[in-house]
């Protein structure tokens, strides 16, 4: 009759001929559904606008540090490189060589390729000047590196003429 759309309910009185009628505007109704509703909706965009927000200075950040990575690695490279010493970087736990400067390959007479195939100490002479077996020697060696204490010893290397090369090699846990 108001033209407002209404939900009715109505109960009839068993001792009574009447029936009782109850009516309210859908609106009024679903009020507080419809606050509840705004209110869900706009946690969920401040949740939405807060996590973007964090994702993109998280990529930042990563992009940030990647370019610092990038950066340090050339340094590096160009430090290990032009060093006038050879250096040869070793992974312990394969027990190879994971990179290797120009001086390496002339020390060691062969290419950088061939010296990444496998450990130093293939270059070793069987006897090392502190009187064990190269192997020996150098595992020796690398576990007082990787103590935390910069080893400062020498080796033998054999030369492709035949006779052997005494260098001083120092030891350092990278």
């Amino acid at each position: 009759f108001d033209g407002a759309e209404r939900m009715i309910s109505f109960g009839r009185m068993e001792a009574y001929p009447v029936i009782v009628a109850v009516t309210a505007s859908l609106d009024d109704v679903l009020a507080p559904w419809w606050l509840q509703t705004g209110r869900m909706a706009a946690l969920m965009l401040w949740v939405t606008a807060a996590a973007g927000l964090l994702a993109a200075r998280f990529v930042r950040a990563g992009r940030l540090a990647l370019d610092q990575l990038r950066k340090s690695e050339r340094r590096y490279r160009i430090l290990i490189e032009n060093a006038p010493d050879a250096i040869v970087v070793l992974d312990v736990d394969r027990q190879r060589v994971v990179d290797a400067n120009p001086q390496a390959e002339r020390l060691f007479h062969c290419s950088r390729e061939r010296l990444l195939r496998g450990s130093v100490v293939r270059f070793y002479a069987p006897i090392q000047p502190d009187g064990l077996p190269a192997l020996e020697s150098a595992l020796k060696a690398q576990e007082s590196a990787l103590g935390g204490r910069p080893t400062l010893l020498e080796r033998r290397i054999s030369q492709p003429s035949g006779a052997d090369l005494i260098c001083e090699v120092r030891g350092q846990d990278m």
